[in-house]
């Protein structure tokens, strides 16, 4: 038999409490972290991540176990390159997952050694 919790607070016994809607629409659901020189790159960590897709240099695609609702999900990257959200050619993010490119100064395709992706928005 499955249950259910029903709260509308979130009270920690010295932290304080917090409202579950912040929780629920706040929180990040899915980032990750990986090495994209890797040959075929893996997750460092990760949360929400089923695969990376490797699509050549300097281009890499975080895959979601669970999808976005649309592709209109705010995400946030960080690496040790110039980068960008978005494919290669600049089309938007799917609802499944999100595509990076990553270049060197000369705005030529480099791999990443240090990517981190953040998601936020709605789950499907």
């Amino acid at each position: 038999m499955a249950g259910k919790i029903v709260a509308d607070t979130l009270e920690h016994s010295t932290a304080g409490s917090i409202a579950t809607n912040y929780v629920v629409n706040g929180s990040a659901k899915g980032w990750c972290s990986f090495d994209g020189t890797a040959g075929t790159p893996t997750f460092n960590d990760s949360f929400n991540g089923s695969s990376i897709t490797d699509g050549g240099t300097g281009d890499q695609t975080m895959n979601l176990t669970n999808a976005m609702t649309d592709a209109n999900y705010p995400a946030s990257f960080l690496g040790n390159a110039r980068s960008q959200f978005g494919t290669p050619t600049g089309s938007h993010p799917s609802a499944s997952g999100c595509q990076i490119r990553s270049t060197n100064t000369s705005d030529s395709n480099a791999d990443n050694s240090f990517v981190q992706i953040i998601f936020h928005g709605d789950l499907a």
